[in-house]
């Protein structure tokens, strides 16, 4: 199907070109809390083998995937050898930052796995990262992901230290996550019926109990 005139007059090229790139040659983004469990659904398969590849792949000038892991995944699972891509140039982690489209929202514990794989944060997510890090360590960073735990561990842990004062960021966060108090502090901390003196002793008893 061909552009009619008056739809063709009102389009500008900008130089951008569409490449028809091998799967075998592209690399995911290692630090994607997503490509570790890239499932499509059959319904994209389904797209793809009906219609056809209807957007472009984005990808840097060393052809890591920026956006379009799932369906660069559905095209190979369907037979596809090849994708269409685009390439953006410029740097390969703030370009996953910034322009990931996913449908799938990158949450607290996908944001925990970017960082400690050297992926760029969004400048909130920096922060508590940066936070977590001198609290706990890598070591530590690395328990939390392996408990499946996120970056809001922190906020909590830190409304938590502000009721007890005397205790470390750090070990009120290893120990919320070990003993599995996460929802305990919470309860604690959104109780409007104590009063802060109140809530300082429960959280100092809970702690206690785990220390």
């Amino acid at each position: 199907m061909k552009l009619t005139a008056t739809v063709a007059n009102k389009l500008r090229d900008t130089g951008k070109r569409i490449y028809e790139v091998n799967i075998a040659d592209l690399k995911g983004a290692k630090y994607n809390p997503l490509s570790k469990d890239l499932r499509p659904t059959p319904k994209l398969e389904h797209s793809l083998a009906v219609v056809g590849q209807q957007s472009p792949i984005l990808v840097d000038s060393r052809l890591n995937i920026i956006d379009g892991h799932r369906r660069v995944a559905a095209s190979k699972n369907i037979g596809k050898t090849h994708v269409e891509c685009v390439i953006a140039f410029g740097d390969r982690d703030t370009l996953f930052t910034e322009v990931n489209t996913t449908n799938q929202k990158i949450d607290n514990r996908g944001w925990l796995f970017i960082g400690r794989n050297g992926g760029v944060l969004p400048a909130t997510q920096a922060k508590l990262y940066a936070e977590l890090k001198d609290a706990i360590g890598n070591l530590g960073i690395d328990y939390l992901i392996e408990c499946k735990r996120g970056l809001d561990v922190v906020r909590e842990a830190k409304k938590a230290q502000d009721l007890m004062q005397h205790k470390s960021l750090g070990d009120i966060i290893l120990s919320m996550v070990a003993n599995r108090l996460s929802s305990k502090v919470g309860a604690i901390i959104r109780n409007n019926n104590m009063t802060i003196k109140q809530k300082s002793s429960a959280l100092r008893k809970l702690f206690a109990v785990y220390a």
